[in-house]
């Protein structure tokens, strides 16, 4: 008689994941994967200890924010990918990267690609 015997292992991680060497079209990345407790999930993505892109998963959505290099300038910028919305004067549903907040009035909201599943009647 042959007795199958499964062992499973929890492993609770203490906020943070290092991820070394992921290659995305052909430059080498470090991927951190942090939970920040306040039910969102961040991954960063960085190259010579500077991060380049990041992406926030939530309640909502995923948000996506890109770092701008400025030479020129005394210190460097972050975007987020934004979508207009009519507002103050801008073309409604124009996805584009924004170094703005997206305050009420402006015009522009984060453009948040949805989480999770959905329901569809095709």
């Amino acid at each position: 008689m042959r007795i199958k015997r499964t062992i499973e292992e929890i492993i609770e991680l203490a906020g943070s994941v290092n991820l070394e060497s992921v290659n995305i079209d052909g430059k080498t990345y470090e991927l951190s994967i942090e939970n920040s407790g306040n039910e969102q999930l961040s991954l960063k993505f960085s190259r010579n200890k500077h991060v380049e892109y990041t992406m926030q998963i939530g309640e909502k959505g995923i948000i996506f924010d890109r770092h701008v290099y400025r030479p020129n300038h005394d210190y460097d910028d972050t975007e987020s990918l934004q979508i207009t919305n009519g507002e103050g004067g801008t073309t409604q549903g124009k996805i584009l990267w924004n170094k703005h907040f997206p305050h009420k009035g402006r015009g522009y909201d984060f453009f948040e690609v949805p989480f999770g599943p959905t329901k569809v009647n095709y």
